[in-house]
């Protein structure tokens, strides 16, 4: 009884070993942060990309401001990061905590304000359509992230509506789409065929997409840099408004 019990117990043994192997083989996903309103686009390219590459992908969603700090003090790792240009940006990469050589432009996009409330009316200036008195409540990206930026450079919001703050232009579009708000100002992207809006011409967000130095698949992340630059992803990134 004892030696067919260890004769059993050596056979599962056997059995076990090449699962435990095939289990450690599987490859660590190669780590994408997003900011913001780019996330829906970038989350429909995951299947292709990761076909392309040949690897797996995930995705993190994370607003601007936290994503900065976690890459400035590397509490947190990526292998590759994509959001808007802007300075925090660039002092990141002055500190070395992306690699300067890896920042790649992949697309740019117009920032629209969104009306779904439909007793307002679009002017034909946006400035006009903010003096609606029927908006009273307006999301707007955090003034520390690059849409929120470009808002304060471009448009002036009546002191008469109360501006709720997002984390990112995804988030403003939720709460305008909710009806929590009456307009939200949001990138083009997300905007559908029906939906009425007007864009802050001459002025937009540049996507950019970077590695950070403490990434531990910079020869994946390059390679995902080039696909992301590619014309078939270009082409698929322009159907969602980018240019």
């Amino acid at each position: 009884m004892i030696k067919s019990v260890r004769l059993a117990l050596v056979i599962l043994g056997m059995i076990s070993l090449p699962l435990t192997a095939a289990a450690s083989a599987q490859p660590h996903p190669l780590t994408v942060a997003v900011s913001g309103g780019f996330s829906p686009a970038f989350a429909s390219l995951i299947p292709t990309l990761s076909q392309q590459l040949n690897y797996p992908i995930v995705m993190n969603r994370l607003p601007v401001a936290p994503l900065y700090a976690d890459l400035a003090d590397g509490s947190a790792q990526f292998d590759l990061i994509v959001t808007g240009k802007s300075v925090q940006l660039d002092q990141l990469s002055a500190s070395g905590m992306i690699i300067a050589e890896s920042i790649r432009h992949i697309a740019r996009s117009s920032v629209v304000l969104w009306c779904p409330n439909p007793a307002v009316r679009l002017r034909v200036r946006l400035q006009d359509t903010l003096n609606d008195p029927n908006i009273r409540k307006i999301a707007a990206s955090r003034t520390d992230s690059p849409v929120g930026q470009l808002i304060q450079r471009s448009v002036r919001i009546p002191a008469a509506i109360e501006t709720i703050y997002a984390e990112h232009s995804l988030h403003a579009w939720r709460l305008a789409k909710s009806q929590q708000v009456d307009c939200a100002f949001t990138m083009i992207g997300m905007m559908q065929s029906t939906d009425q809006y007007q864009a802050i011409y001459q002025h937009y967000i540049e996507m950019i997409a970077a590695i950070p130095t403490n990434s531990t698949q910079t020869e994946l992340a390059e390679r995902l840099l080039d696909l992301l630059d590619s014309p078939m992803i270009r082409a698929r990134i322009k159907t969602f408004g980018y240019f």
